[in-house]
């Protein structure tokens, strides 16, 4: 009589224990598939929206693509940090980031060529050889590019240092490392483009002389308003007058590309030049962090502003992948 008495007891049990148990396994197998989503599809669903513009060229009985169109994607401080600044976690979280976007960029878009523009590391200025030369494999190993896509660089201040800061010591040394000269020019299929460090002409900055601030920037990654109003300061935030004249003068240039205060913009200079500002890459300097896509041919160019996933949609989707586990496993297994 015990043991009958006992029996549906035990039984009671052993489907308790099955049901916590399977509960658990849910709970687990639901969490890995939010993490993969949130830390690697979702870079592809973002980066998905982004295409390269599309340059046609009219040909008799109708419009043909130019297959010497260069495809250009444009980058900017990307700010690898060091021993010395942010938490490690900081650190790690967005190197993560940055990493999968660009990854997941090189994959999806297969640029023929990557400028880098400034501020690779965070504190590149103060590293001595050794531990300079462990950021830069860091830095070549995160923004590796595939074979048939070129990669080219050009040194921040944070990297070598403002121009009163410069060495011949750290400058040459980076060269050896990232680049060979503060200024360069390439030629691409039909297309030559000239890389500048504005240090080399004694500037910090990357932005062509204006006196104006951000306020007329209506990108989507533009400055936040409060930050619009500052006024920029030549030789520090933009090039001096006389320089960005001397350069108007010397390039002729159709397009100009820039980099330097972590937020985007698009302006019409008084001679008709246009020039795009590259905001930052990392999602410590920006919440919404981009890059630019360009298709460059010998007549005309077009340019595409590309956004990454934001720190924001991605907590969002945490949260609310979250409370969907949770309310699906306990509705699949309720209490007993």
């Amino acid at each position: 009589m015990a043991c009958r008495m006992l029996l549906p007891s035990v039984l009671a049990m052993c489907h308790c224990r099955r049901l916590k148990g399977n509960r658990l396994v849910r709970v687990a197998i639901l969490i890995l598939l939010l993490v993969l989503y949130c830390e690697w599809l979702h870079y592809f669903a973002v980066l998905l929206q982004c295409t390269w513009p599309r340059l046609q060229k009219s040909v008799a009985g109708g419009w043909s693509s130019n297959t010497e169109d260069l495809k250009v994607m444009f980058l900017a401080d990307t700010h690898l940090l060091g021993f010395r600044e942010g938490h490690w976690f900081d650190k790690v979280r967005r190197e993560w980031q940055m990493q999968r976007a660009f990854q997941t960029s090189m994959l999806l878009h297969r640029p023929d060529v990557v400028f880098i523009l400034g501020d690779l590391l965070d504190e590149g200025k103060w590293c001595d050889d050794d531990e300079f030369q462990y950021h830069v494999e860091r830095f070549n190993s995160m923004f590796s590019v595939p074979s048939g896509t070129q990669r080219h660089l050009v040194v921040g201040n944070h990297d070598i240092g403002f121009h009163y800061m410069i060495t011949s010591h750290k400058s040459s040394g980076l060269r050896k490392r990232l680049v060979r000269q503060v200024w360069q020019c390439y030629t691409f299929k039909v297309s030559s483009l000239f890389l500048l460090n504005s240090m080399a002409m004694e500037g910090d900055a990357f932005f062509l002389y204006t006196v104006r601030q951000d306020i007329n920037c209506s990108t989507q990654d533009a400055a936040p308003e409060e930050e619009k109003i500052i006024a920029f300061r030549p030789r520090h935030d933009t090039l001096s007058k006389q320089a960005t004249r001397q350069l108007f003068k010397m390039l002729d240039p159709r397009l100009v590309i820039g980099a330097h205060t972590h937020h985007g913009c698009y302006r019409i200079h008084d001679n008709g030049t246009p020039e795009w500002t590259v905001a930052s890459f990392s999602w410590r300097n920006k919440q919404s962090p981009s890059f630019l896509m360009a298709r460059i041919s010998s007549e005309t160019h077009k340019v595409h502003l590309c956004l990454m996933p934001t720190n924001s949609q991605v907590i969002y989707i945490y949260v609310i992948g979250g409370i969907v586990i949770l309310v699906t496993t306990f509705l699949a297994f309720p209490f007993q």
